[in-house]
C-alpha cells in the first residue's frame, strides 16, 4: 500500500502545451509516490484551499529531447564514461480533473498541490453528497491521514439509481473482499437511518461470508486479531495500523450487529458442523410446489436454444396445471410418463392433470421424453436441497429473513442447485417487494451475488430473467443488485447497463479493451496496477473516478484469534 512522502505534492502548470480546459488542469508533481486516481487539493500560497481534484494521468518525461542523449547521461553518471556526468531532470506532467472548486482563484498566480486533509473531504462529501444521513462509506482515501469516501444512497440503494457491480482477476481483485466491506457499511447506514433493509448474501466460496457473528468483543481485541493475521501473511506495520484505522470506523456497527445475522444451510453441508454458523440457522429443501416456474426452470435448462424451446414450454403448461395441488416431484414424473400412453397408466388422483396437459400442450412424443429426462438428471443432481416425494418440505422464506443479513450457503452444491436457489429466491423477493410497495412498506432489499456472470450471462439463457428484472425494476422496487465476477464484460448487458455504481480491482489488459470499461476514462488503464484492498469507482455523483482504499475482511482476520 503505497503511502504520500511529502504534504506539499506538486505545482500547477500553465503553458501552450498545457491550457487550463474546463474543469481540467496541469501539474508537475515533485512526489513520487502520487499516482493517477490520486485526490489532491489545490491551494494558494497562503495555504488556502482553492479546489479539489483527482490525478487522471501523469506522464514521466526530462528536457532531453533524444533517447540517446538521456541514456548517455545517465551512463556517465552511473560511471561508465569518462566525461563529466551531467544528471537529466524528470519531470512528472499530471492532468488534474477538477471535482469542486471552493473559490474562485486566479490562474496567473502560483498555486501548489497538497494531499487532502479531514476539512478538505468534508467539504468535497458536503458538495457531493449534502445530506449526511444518505452517505454509505464506500472506502478511504490517501490524505494526511485516512479518509473517509462515500456513496449517495439514493445512487446505490434507490430511488435515484441502484446496483451496484465489481469485477477483477480472482485472488488479486479482491471483490468479495470488498463486497464484504459494504456488508457493514450498509449495517452502519441502517442504524443511522433506521432504514429496513434485508442483504441477501449467496456464499458460492468456502468461508467468504460464513462466521460474520464472530466478532471480538473490544476494539483492543480486533486490532491484536489484526496483527496476528498481518504477521502470518507478511503484512507490514504500516499497513496493519491503516487497516485498524479504516475498522475504527465500523466498528461499533459490527459490534451492535452480530446478532442480525441469520444463515439457510441444506443437508449434508460440509461446514455445519464447524462455528461458521450460529443458533440462527436454518436448513432449507423444496418440494414441486415450493419452486416457482422460473425456479424449476433454472434448474432444467441453462442456455437456452431452438431445441429446448418446446420443453421450456411444457414445463411451464405443467407447473400451471398442477401448482398448488399437492403434487409432488415423483406424481411429475407419472404424469408425464403418462403422456406417451394418453394418460392410461397414470394413477386415478394424477389423471386429472395429465389429461389437461395432453389436450392443452398437445406435446410431442420426443419433446415428453426429452422432459423426462432432464426431470430425471434434475433430481439426480438436486438432491441435496430437493425433497422429490413430498409436495412441499422446508423452502427459504422471504417473510423470515432477518433485518440485517442473510446468509444462504450455496458452497458444495452442484451449479444446478445453485441455479434453483438464486433464481427462486430472487423471484421471491420480487414478489415480497411489490406487495411491500402495494401496503406502502417501506422495506429495501440488497442482494449480493458473487460469481454473477453465471446467473446473468452474455449468452442466451432462460436462467437470467428475474435478474433482468430486478436490474430494471429494482430502483423502483427498493431491490439492488450487488454482482461480482472475474469479468463484468461476461454480463448480460441489460444487468449491467443498469448497474449505477461500477467498480473495478486489478484487472488484465485485454479485458480493460472492452468497451463497457469506458466509464473510467484514462483512468482505467490504473486497474492493471491495483493491489489487494484497492478498487476503481465510477459512482453516479462522482464526476470522475476515485480509487477507494479498504481493509481485508473482517471474518478472515477473526479466524486467525478465535
Amino acid at each position: 500500500m503505497q503511502v504520500f512522502h511529502h504534504p506539499y505534492v506538486g505545482v500547477i502548470t500553465i503553458s501552450k502545451e498545457t491550457p487550463v480546459r474546463g474543469a481540467r488542469i496541469y501539474a508537475d508533481i515533485t512526489d513520487e509516490s502520487v499516482r493517477e486516481g490520486d485526490v489532491v487539493t489545490i491551494v494558494s500560497q497562503d495555504g488556502s484551499p482553492l479546489a479539489i481534484g483527482v490525478i487522471s494521468s501523469i506522464e514521466v518525461f526530462s528536457a532531453i529531447e533524444r533517447f540517446e542523449e538521456a541514456s548517455l547521461s545517465i551512463r556517465m553518471l552511473q560511471g561508465q564514461m569518462r566525461q563529466r556526468p551531467t544528471t537529466p531532470h524528470l519531470f512528472r506532467k499530471a492532468s488534474i480533473n477538477i471535482l469542486i472548486k471552493l473559490k474562485d482563484f486566479s490562474l496567473d498566480k502560483a498555486h501548489i498541490l497538497k494531499l487532502p486533509e479531514r476539512d478538505d473531504v468534508d467539504i468535497l462529501w458536503r458538495a457531493l453528497i449534502p445530506d449526511a444521513r444518505k452517505r454509505v462509506l464506500a472506502g478511504f482515501i490517501k490524505g494526511h491521514e485516512l479518509l473517509p469516501a462515500f456513496y449517495h444512497s439514493d445512487f446505490l440503494l434507490g430511488p435515484e439509481g441502484a446496483h451496484l457491480n465489481v469485477g477483477g482477476i480472482s485472488g488479486l481483485a479482491a471483490k468479495t473482499s470488498y463486497v464484504r466491506f459494504l456488508v457493514y457499511s450498509l449495517l452502519d447506514y441502517m442504524e443511522r437511518t433506521e432504514d429496513n433493509i434485508y442483504i441477501v448474501v449467496f456464499n458460492v466460496k468456502r468461508l467468504d461470508f460464513l462466521g460474520l457473528h464472530r466478532i471480538p468483543d473490544s476494539k483492543e481485541e480486533l486490532e491484536a486479531c489484526v496483527d496476528r493475521w498481518g504477521e502470518r501473511r507478511g503484512v507490514d506495520e504500516e499497513a496493519r495500523s491503516v487497516y485498524k484505522r479504516m475498522y475504527d470506523n465500523i466498528f461499533n456497527v459490527i459490534r451492535n450487529y452480530k446478532d442480525h445475522i441469520k444463515y439457510y444451510t441444506y443437508r449434508e453441508d460440509p461446514y455445519r458442523n464447524r462455528n461458521e454458523f450460529m443458533n440462527n440457522t436454518e436448513t432449507f429443501s423444496y418440494g414441486l410446489q415450493d419452486l416457482s416456474t422460473e425456479g424449476l426452470v433454472a434448474g432444467l435448462f441453462e442456455e437456452e436454444d431452438e431445441a429446448s424451446i418446446l420443453q421450456i414450454n411444457l414445463v411451464t403448461k405443467a407447473i400451471s396445471i398442477v401448482g398448488g395441488r399437492g403434487v409432488s416431484f415423483e406424481d411429475l414424473k407419472s404424469i408425464l410418463g403418462g403422456l406417451r400412453s394418453r394418460c392410461n397408466t397414470v394413477p386415478n388422483g394424477l389423471k386429472q392433470y395429465c389429461n389437461q396437459i395432453n389436450r392443452e400442450a398437445s406435446p410431442h412424443p420426443t419433446t415428453v421424453e426429452a422432459v423426462i429426462r432432464r426431470l430425471d438428471g434434475f433430481l439426480e443432481k438436486a438432491k441435496r436441497i430437493i425433497n422429490s416425494r413430498r409436495p412441499s418440505d422446508h423452502p427459504i422464506r422471504v417473510e423470515g429473513f432477518e433485518k440485517g443479513i442473510n446468509v444462504i450457503q450455496l458452497y458444495g452444491l452442484h451449479d444446478v442447485e445453485k441455479r434453483v436457489i438464486v433464481t427462486q429466491v430472487i423471484n421471491d423477493i420480487l414478489k415480497v417487494a411489490e406487495e411491500a410497495q402495494r401496503r406502502g412498506e417501506e422495506r429495501a432489499f440488497v442482494i449480493i451475488v458473487d460469481e454473477l456472470n453465471k446467473y446473468a450471462p452474455a449468452v442466451r439463457s432462460p436462467i437470467k430473467r428475474s435478474l433482468i428484472e430486478v436490474a430494471a425494476r429494482g430502483r423502483d422496487l427498493r431491490i439492488s443488485l450487488f454482482g461480482a465476477e472475474q469479468f463484468p464484460s461476461d454480463i448480460d448487458s441489460q444487468v449491467l447497463g443498469n448497474t449505477g455504481t461500477f467498480v473495478i480491482g486489478r484487472m488484465s489488459p485485454v479485458e480493460l479493451e472492452d468497451r463497457v470499461y469506458n466509464v473510467f476514462g484514462s483512468l482505467k488503464t490504473t486497474a492493471e496496477r491495483l493491489g489487494k484492498g484497492e478498487v476503481l469507482v465510477h459512482h453516479p455523483v462522482y464526476q470522475y473516478p476515485l480509487i477507494l482504499l479498504f481493509p481485508p475482511p473482517l471474518n478472515d482476520v477473526v479466524r486467525e484469534c478465535m
